[in-house]
């Protein structure tokens, strides 16, 4: 598992290398423990960076193309994925 921390600082080193964007889709799996400290630090950081998060819950591996979809419709700049087997293995 990542430490909560280090996805935040994911979230920062995106907007480093792309400093221009401002919507970046974070899906979480629901029921996963891990997701909610990992989730909380992404808001915190999105606050402090000025980016806009969409968050879609992603239950199962069919759920990815879903939030691909979403992302696609409201033209999101990133896509950030939080630590959890379904996209370590997708």
């Amino acid at each position: 598992m990542v430490a909560p921390d280090v996805v935040g600082k994911r979230l920062e080193l995106l907007k480093e290398v792309v400093p221009t964007v401002s919507g970046v889709v974070v899906p979480p799996r629901p029921g996963n423990p891990a997701s909610a400290p990992m989730l909380r630090e992404v808001e915190d950081r999105a606050g402090a960076l000025g980016v806009r998060l969409q968050i879609l819950g992603v239950r199962n591996p069919a759920g990815i193309d879903s939030a691909f979809a979403a992302m696609t419709r409201e033209r999101a700049g990133a896509l950030l994925t939080l630590s959890d087997a379904i996209f370590d293995t997708q």
